[in-house]
This record gives C-alpha cells, structure tokens and sequence, in this order.
C-alpha cells in the first residue's frame, strides 16, 4: 500500500515539476486555484506519509510489549494457580474462574480472566499456600493484569491511528484525481500548438493518472474488505468460560491388503 502511496506522491510532484518548468507557457495555470490545490494536496500526502512510515516498527514495538505481558500473566501466574486448583479444588464453585484460559483468547479477555481469577483464589488462599505459592501470588497476579492492559489498550490506540492516516490519505488520493483533470483542463489548450511540449504533458498526466488510479482503486479495495470481513467479539467471553480444547481426531491407520499367496510354477508341457 505506501509503495502505491509514493507512487501517488512522485507522479503529482512530477506535475509540479512540469509547471514550474514551463511557467512562461503556463504562468495563469501556476496563479490559479487548482495549482494552489496541486500543491496543498503533494503538501498533505507528505505529512501524512512522515506520519504513516514509523508505524512498522510501532506496530513490532506494540504486539512485542502485548506479547510480552501475556506470557508473563498467563504462564508466569495463571498456570500455578490453575495447576494447583485442578488438583486441590475439583468440586469448588469458583473452579471455572481458575482454569487456565486458552491461549487463542485476545489481550482483553486475557485480563479480564487474571481478575476474576484472582479473586476466586482469594477465597481459596490457604489451600494455594499449602501448595508452594508465595503469600502474595493474589496481588502479583493482579499487579500484572496493568502492563497487559496497558499494552493492549496502546495497540488498538496504534491501529486507530493507522487507520485514519490510510482514510487520509485516500481522501487526499481522491482529491488528487480530480485536481489533475482540472489542471489537463487548464494546460492542454495552451500547449496545443507546441507539439513537443504537448507530448510532454500527455506523458506527465498519464503517469499522475494511472498513479492515482490504481492507488484509489487499492484503498477502496482493501477499506471494501476490512468492512466486509466479520469480525468476532471475543472480548464479550465471560470470565467464568472454560477454555476450549479442541480434540485432534485419532489418525486412521493404514488398511494393510492381505499377503498374496505366490502360485505354483506350472509344469512345463512334455
């Protein structure tokens, strides 16, 4: 997509380039509101790219952090105690809170499971000590419920943000395309009679339209897919629900043909 988006932005400054080149043919284009509008939208594209480029790595940045609270709530704190409860609490009520969550389960329901977890072990503390935990395995648990939190509330931040630059940004593409049919308008009558240099524009504006176009054509595509792609709310899971455990099927062994039993060589005739 930004390589599409660069394209856009090198073909309008191409056009640019061409008025500027030939401002003595085309110094009533260069005064007029569509230049004006050429150069505010090359200006808006780049600071939208400057704004759009960084989030690679932000996003690296973003899913390390998340990933790395997830492993530290999940494993580091919820195992113990789900091992643990399994093993000493079978029959208590709050059993289903301290299962361990399967790991499938989004950063937001992850959390919100640590919790109640947390809680329902409260009510079992002495059963937990008896079993090896530290006296404050409940308040560590709970301490490491905010950088989960806080990582995943900083991702979808992250995403937000990138999203409104992409719709930015093909606003701007958008505009892009009508304010080179507008400048087409405004040049072709006055380089008409310079063969040469109406050459040389068909060649600039076929190369900032296609630009465009595909460009506009890829963002509506891909804006078309994310709004028709289901999307499933798993962040509405109770924390109570046990975690799924898919069973793999059991592998079908192979049918063996039964041992042909080899003929007799047939006696020769006499």
């Amino acid at each position: 997509m930004q390589y599409r988006q660069k394209r856009v932005h090198g073909a309008l400054q191409l056009t640019q380039v061409f008025l500027d080149k030939h401002n003595d043919v085309l110094s009533e284009v260069n005064t007029s509101g569509a230049r004006a509008a050429l150069n505010d939208a090359v200006l808006q594209l780049s600071s939208l790219e400057d704004r759009q480029d960084p989030t690679r790595f932000e996003r690296m940045s973003e899913l390390v952090a998340e990933r790395t609270a997830r492993d530290e709530v999940r494993e580091n704190h919820m195992r113990p105690i789900a091992s643990i409860a399994r093993v000493a609490l079978p029959h208590a009520e709050e059993l289903d809170k301290l299962r361990l969550p399967h790991q499938t389960v989004d950063s937001h329901t992850l959390t919100v499971w640590a919790r109640a977890m947390a809680k329902a072990a409260e009510l079992h503390s002495s059963t937990f000590l008896d079993h090896g935990l530290a006296p404050d395995f409940v308040a560590k648990l709970q301490a490491a419920t905010e950088p989960l939190e806080k990582a995943w509330k900083a991702r979808s931040h992250g995403r937000a943000v990138r999203v409104g630059v992409t719709d930015a940004i093909r606003v701007q593409t958008t505009r892009a395309l009508g304010i080179i049919g507008v400048i087409d308008a405004l040049v072709t009558p006055r380089v008409a009679r310079d063969a040469l240099l109406s050459r040389e524009w068909a060649v600039v504006k076929r190369i900032a339209r296609r630009a465009v176009r595909s460009a506009t054509v890829e963002m509506q595509a891909a804006a078309a897919a994310a709004n028709s792609t289901p999307v499933v709310a798993s962040d509405s899971a109770p924390a109570g629900t046990p975690n799924p455990s898919p069973v793999a099927a059991a592998p079908v062994p192979p049918t063996e043909s039964p041992p042909t039993t080899p003929k007799p060589p047939q006696e020769e005739a006499a």
